[in-house]
């Protein structure tokens, strides 16, 4: 006589708060990875320069020693280069570079972000054509990326990044991990989908473990955050040296 086979028991899906809270590590991790890298450390570094002269603007952080030697030297470098530009007929007004390099910052991070997503996606046998009209008739900012050559698509992302954060808006989550169908994946998932697409991959495995979730909203705030935060607690360290 055979025993009953015994149910096999799902452990319960995440919880939307569950999921979100899982989500602020990762996302964390994908700005700190995309500031420490070769690129990205001296745009920071430039970055929070200019931040310090319109946060001291606003009396919002007091410089002095260190920092507002620093401050100074770059305002003077920028106010040089501006000048030689006004010599070939080219305004190049400081607060414009200043603004260009906080630009290129935040475009390094998502550039950053997207490189394990739509960025790596491998797709040279698609018709890049019907890519790029899909994008021009439904507005899939998706589809843009994915017509343009592998190559390009890393640069278009650092230049372009305020269009990819327009469509992260509605997708902000890549999910990462075993998926339903027991692959590794990196996906792509709707804010209001992700729920279900979590439910979706315990019912498949029995339980959700080892699933990554990054948020790009996120990602974008912790760029900000870590920009004004640094700027902020050097400003009070230089401070206290001078």
């Amino acid at each position: 006589m055979t025993s009953p086979e015994l149910p096999i028991r799902t452990s319960k899906p995440p919880s939307r708060l569950r999921l979100l809270a899982g989500s602020i590590w990762p996302s964390l991790a994908t700005a700190l990875s995309a500031i420490f890298s070769l690129f990205g450390l001296p745009v920071f570094l430039l970055a929070m320069v200019g931040a310090a002269k319109y946060l001291q603007l606003f009396d919002l952080i007091e410089l002095k020693g260190w920092a507002l030697s620093i401050v100074e030297t770059q305002a003077d470098v920028l106010e040089e280069i501006a000048e030689a530009a006004a010599a070939y007929g080219i305004k190049f007004p400081a607060i414009l570079a200043d603004a260009a390099i906080m630009y290129l910052s935040v475009g390094n991070t998502m550039a950053r972000a997207e490189k394990n997503d739509l960025v790596s996606v491998d797709n040279d046998d698609s018709n890049h054509w019907a890519l790029f009209k899909e994008w021009l008739t439904r507005g899939r900012v998706d589809s843009l990326l994915l017509s343009l050559p592998k190559i390009t698509r890393d640069g278009f992302v650092r230049i372009c990044w305020p269009l990819m954060m327009l469509y992260r808006l509605k997708t902000p989550f890549v999910v990462s991990g075993p998926g339903p169908s027991g692959d590794t994946i990196s996906s792509s998932v709707p804010r209001r989908e992700l729920v279900a697409f979590a439910h979706m991959v315990t019912e498949a495995h029995q339980t959700w473990k080892g699933q990554s979730v990054q948020d790009f909203r996120q990602i974008f705030v912790w760029h900000v955050v870590l920009v004004l935060g640094a700027t902020s607690l050097s400003a009070y360290v230089f401070k206290l040296l001078g």
